[in-house]
């Protein structure tokens, strides 16, 4: 019997946690996120639609142009202009675009560029035509649901989910076997193997510490507190869960490893590209990032070499999985009689064949779950990894319209500074639940 991806279901209440972050709102029954979704009108006429990836890497270009070229083949009418972004550069591109109407008609959005562009008032609310897809019930709920409660007072389908971007840990297989060292099941074990494993000229952990290093850590710090809602105790308390002293500790424990040599000296600026550099080209032991590395990583190691290992467990036991979602979005600059073809492009991305294409070319966990994954091993991994008991679903609070301003010009250079030890854990988590409280208050004041 084929393997499905169905036991992903065991996510579908995990993520709902997002819409409960937004406290006792109540969702608006007609959205108001930008123009209203446009009526689609059916052509034979030639139709011509622009699609930007949020990351123009070789990889990402690889899994969209090829797509392109397979629907070209069956809807010779329809011509997809694809256009690539540097991922450091997107935010601003896409922002330009919106403040200046040079949206293109779709895109491929991260999760953090979905909040992006909601607070840009230029997403088309798909959930209207995502009802009439026959093929809706096999699309995965937990990531729906994502997209649905990134914004608990306007409900909408803000993105169509094609994959998640589930989290594990990569490893030196031989390196451990050769030392006798059994993958860190548990945070605590993480930290000691990352001291042990820093010898021979390498180092325990490739940290990210530069672009996109508030990603990891504000999940570890999630993981680490057992923390689903950052605002839990706020009514009781004023504070957030940075304001906690397992926070504290958390957070001391996670930037030893950067400040106290387990980790390549030059890892304060090292972003995901250098932060899998120094993990492939064998210069550190482990390395935390999601599915979409190991094409990546696999161009340099073998898989006698790889190994990948599930998100270690908290001191209660409980595994946190960031299982994010991408997707397409379609702009609310496009035409009527472009909306049926950017559709329709959707639900071809939505077929198996072309969900396993995607998940094979760039990784991550396929939204589809009738996709077979027999042959992915490390697919496979993740997925028993997610299925597994005393699992939740690690999400941001993404309904906060200011969060990537917070992660980016706060969050960012704190974590930068302390590797540097120019700023002390206790006075940074102090700066981020003040600031965290801005931008909440801002959110239940609209």
């Amino acid at each position: 019997m084929k393997r499905t991806i169905a036991c992903l279901v065991t996510l579908v209440m995990l993520v709902t946690m997002l819409a409960a972050c937004g406290g006792t709102s109540t969702p608006q029954t007609q959205p108001n996120q930008g123009a209203s979704t446009p009526e689609p009108s059916k052509s034979s006429e030639p139709v011509k639609l622009t699609f930007w990836a949020n990351d123009g890497s070789p990889q990402w270009m690889e899994v969209w142009n090829s797509a392109v070229e397979r629907y070209k083949a069956v809807n010779p009418n329809v011509t997809i202009e694809t256009f690539g972004i540097p991922w450091d550069t997107a935010v601003t591109k896409f922002t330009t675009a919106a403040a200046t109407g040079t949206l293109p008609d779709m895109a491929h959005l991260a999760a953090t560029l979905t909040q992006v562009m909601m607070a840009s008032d230029t997403l088309v609310d798909l959930s209207p035509l995502f009802e009439k897809y026959e093929g809706k019930n096999d699309i995965n709920q937990g990531h729906l649901n994502f997209y649905y409660g990134m914004n608990p007072k306007v409900k909408g389908l803000w993105t169509a989910p094609m994959f998640g971007s589930t989290n594990q840990i990569w490893y030196r297989k031989d390196w451990f076997e050769k030392e006798g060292i059994e993958f860190p099941r548990t945070w605590d074990e993480f930290f000691e193997v990352s001291k042990s494993m820093t010898k021979d000229g390498h180092y325990g952990y490739s940290f990210r510490g530069g672009s996109g290093n508030w990603n990891l850590t504000l999940h570890f710090l999630m993981s680490y507190t057992n923390t689903s809602d950052w605002f839990a105790d706020y009514e009781e308390t004023g504070h957030t869960f940075f304001a906690k002293p397992e926070t504290l500790e958390g957070l001391t424990k996670w930037i030893s490893i950067a400040a106290d040599g387990y980790a390549p000296p030059t890892c304060v600026s090292n972003g995901y590209t250098e932060m899998i550099a120094e993990f492939s080209s064998g210069n550190a032991a482990m390395a935390w990032h999601h599915l979409q590395s190991a094409p990546l990583i696999l161009e340099k190691l073998t898989p006698d070499q790889l190994g990948y290992g599930p998100m270690p467990r908290n001191s209660e036991g409980v595994r946190f999985v960031s299982d994010e979602p991408q997707g397409i979005a379609v702009f609310n600059t496009i035409s009527d009689e472009n909306l049926e073809a950017a559709f329709d492009f959707i639900k071809f991305l939505w077929t198996p064949e072309e969900q396993l294409s995607i998940v094979t070319i760039a990784g991550g966990v396929p939204s589809n779950l009738k996709t077979d994954v027999e042959g992915n091993e490390y697919l496979k991994a993740a997925l028993n990894a997610l299925s597994e008991e005393n699992v939740k679903a690690s999400v941001l609070p993404f309904f906060l319209k200011d969060l990537q301003r917070f992660n980016e010009q706060i969050v960012t250079p704190d974590i930068q500074a302390m590797i540097l030890k120019e700023l002390k854990p206790e006075d940074a988590l102090k700066r981020w639940d003040e600031e965290a409280i801005k931008v909440y208050e801002e959110y239940l004041s609209e």
